[in-house]
């Protein structure tokens, strides 16, 4: 079976095509190199903004809250009653055990769902109480029936530390989170009394709900959790796996943030992190790297399909201009093929868009020319030679017919009995050679070297007529 050479069309276009395949698929590898962390970079961004305008939300939504708890400064007998407290533990505060109901009723909107209000005196004594719910709420913080984190009030209790402490736990009674904001109580003067503080438990979803405006909640795991203590408000549609990474990062941020640094990555997950300037409270949010590898995959998938229409496009270009770059050199070859099959007066076109082309097919149509002289010249050679070796035939073949003739007629003399008749005869013969064959050997006879017959005929003849005459 012949195999079958590329042609010059079917190597420019699988070169280009091959090329520009190449070149995509190089391409290809450096893209998604570089896209992960691109992605990552860009997906990360993206959160600590969001986070970042959440957390300028939510400083503005507990700036208000303190502003409201504030306002138990403008209750002037309620700080002198605590006033007198603080000097004398024996003080009776009976007469304000409503107050806290009057302040949660009249100084708080709805839209900060307060739960619980607590008031207390310099020496821990509870003055007042107010509870949405009585049934889920203890009477006193400090004797409940679960845990409320009272550990963080304490603690902030006994430090220096005059501003708004934010802390949480979690009510079982009511099944929910609770947000708690403690503030100290004081006077503003050079002895800077402490007079008791005042304790705020609102619902979680408060601050969910700000959470929720910001974050896309179904792809991402958002809490709020102030730095060494309990996260206070959670949201998001956590897989278990995220709810367990959460729990883990959490608990790291309650026991030991100060002695580990937080990682960027935790497993499969991403952890993105904002802080307030004013507030110990830090937005937190596990990101899965699922989605920043589903838009990755998105991109890889445009970039396929644009590299499937580049090659088609290309291959359609490249088709066209290898077209348009053959079709001398095809027609050339077909040409050069009818010529190879008898058409010999054919010639190719010598024309084209390269000047090597139509200098190709003239130097060809020059060569066929010359091919086509040389043979001619040849031919006439050839009859040349079969004419002069027919004449030398012939030349070899007239002396033997006449010493044939000459033989023939001695005999017939001989048979007659007539001596003169055949020494007439015979007297020629002996200038001519005895043997005809033209076959260049020696010759019998008195005339000639037997070199060549005709030379030694015509010697022959030469000496006959001179002994005749």
């Amino acid at each position: 079976m012949k195999h079958r050479r590329w042609t010059m069309r079917s190597a420019i276009l699988i070169s280009c095509i091959a090329c520009v395949l190449i070149a995509l698929l190089l391409q290809t590898f450096l893209f998604q190199r570089s896209l992960r962390q691109q992605i990552r970079t860009e997906s990360v961004t993206e959160n600590e903004t969001a986070l970042g305008r959440l957390q300028t939300d939510i400083a503005s939504f507990i700036f208000n809250f303190k502003s409201e708890m504030l306002t138990t400064y403008n209750e002037s007998d309620l700080m002198e009653g605590l006033r007198a407290a603080a000097s004398d533990e024996d003080a009776d505060l009976k007469a304000f055990y409503w107050r806290t109901w009057y302040l949660g009723r009249k100084r708080f909107t709805s839209d900060d769902r307060l739960l619980a209000m607590y008031l207390y005196d310099a020496n821990d004594n509870l003055v007042s109480t107010y509870r949405y719910n009585c049934t889920t709420f203890p009477r006193n913080i400090y004797n409940a029936d679960y845990d409320m984190n009272t550990e963080s009030v304490t603690e902030y209790l006994e430090s220096d530390r005059s501003d708004l402490l934010i802390t949480g736990y979690y009510n079982p009674d009511e099944g929910k989170n609770v947000v708690r904001f403690v503030l100290k109580l004081h006077t503003y003067d050079e002895e800077r009394l402490d007079l008791g503080y005042l304790v705020c438990d609102i619902d979680a979803a408060a601050l969910v709900t700000i959470m929720e405006k910001y974050v896309d909640v179904s792809q991402v795991c958002l809490w709020l959790q102030p730095l060494g203590d309990r996260a206070v408000a959670v949201t998001g549609d956590s897989s278990q796996e995220q709810v367990s990474m959460r729990e883990e990062v959490s608990e790291i941020i309650e026991n030991s943030y100060e002695e580990v640094s937080l990682g960027d990555e935790y497993e499969n997950y991403y952890l993105i992190q904002v802080g307030q300037e004013e507030y110990n409270l830090t937005a937190f949010a596990l990101v899965s790297q699922s989605l920043m590898t589903a838009a990755q995959q998105a991109l890889v998938r445009t970039l396929i399909v644009i590299m499937i229409l580049m090659i088609a496009a290309v291959g359609l270009f490249v088709i066209v201009l290898t077209g348009w770059l053959t079709k001398p050199l095809e027609e050339m070859r077909n040409s050069i093929e009818r010529i190879k099959n008898g058409e010999t007066d054919l010639r190719v076109q010598p024309a084209g868009w390269s000047e090597e082309v139509e200098v190709l097919g003239t130097e060809f149509n020059e060569m066929l020319d010359q091919i086509q002289a040389m043979a001619q010249e040849e031919y006439k050679y050839k009859l040349m030679v079969e004419r002069t070796e027919y004449k030398m035939l012939q030349a070899q073949i007239n002396p033997h017919f006449l010493y044939n003739t000459l033989d023939t007629m001695s005999g017939i003399a001989n048979a007659q009995n007539c001596p003169p008749g055949q020494r007439s005869v015979q007297l020629p013969v002996g200038y001519f050679p005895l043997q005809s064959e033209y076959d260049g050997r020696a010759f019998n006879g008195t005339a000639g070297d037997g070199a060549c017959p005709e030379l030694s005929l015509c010697d022959g003849c030469a000496q006959w007529f001179i002994d005749c005459l």
